[in-house]
């Protein structure tokens, strides 16, 4: 079966965390606690092998770092956001934050889509495409870990895509920062 598990407690991630509810509002990686665990009974153990519930566990935390921040996005208060910022009493910066909302949901809203449809869904079925060629558990525990290796390259999630993965995060963080910003507005 399968636990969502906070492990926060248990095993610090990332060094020490900031006091600040804000910090952790506004930091992409604020839920890398965490994690979807799995322990596969025999003989599922053959092909679910600690290395590839490690890669299962990278992508879902990107997964949820991607959905977290469409969230942030979709359900900031429409307040003063009503009709595209076109309300009454809106200025031309508000009008400004709302534009760089849209765009910025916009561009979360593809990257998730490249992730799930073009990513995961394609290698998936690309796996069950090839299955009928696979003559041993062997042949199947080695094509689910190629499975991984090929979404973990694609989801920029190993070390020679850092680049990339760093500014996924920024976008990421960027989202979270303008609700924060918007919220905080609205408020006032």
């Amino acid at each position: 079966s399968f636990e969502l598990a906070d492990v926060s407690a248990q095993e610090p991630r990332n060094g020490p965390r900031k006091g600040s509810s804000f910090s952790d509002a506004v930091d992409a990686r604020a839920f890398e606690s965490l994690v979807l665990r799995y322990a596969p009974p025999w003989p599922l153990q053959l092909v679910f092998t600690p290395a590839l519930l490690s890669q299962q566990q990278r992508v879902f935390a990107l997964l949820l770092r991607l959905r977290r921040a469409k969230w942030s996005l979709e359900t900031v208060s429409v307040g003063a956001g009503a009709a595209g910022g076109r309300c009454a009493g809106s200025t031309p910066l508000t009008r400004l934050w709302w534009t760089l909302r849209s765009e910025l949901l916009h561009a979360v809203h593809h990257i998730l889509a490249y992730v799930t449809l073009a990513v995961i869904a394609a290698e998936w079925r690309s796996l069950l495409d090839g299955l009928p060629a696979l003559s041993s558990v062997d042949a199947f525990a080695a094509a689910c870990a190629r499975l991984y290796e090929r979404i973990a390259s694609r989801c920029f999630l190993e070390p020679q895509h850092e680049a990339e993965m760093r500014a996924v995060d920024a976008i990421l963080a960027l989202a979270l920062r303008l609700r924060a910003q918007l919220s905080d507005d609205l408020a006032a």
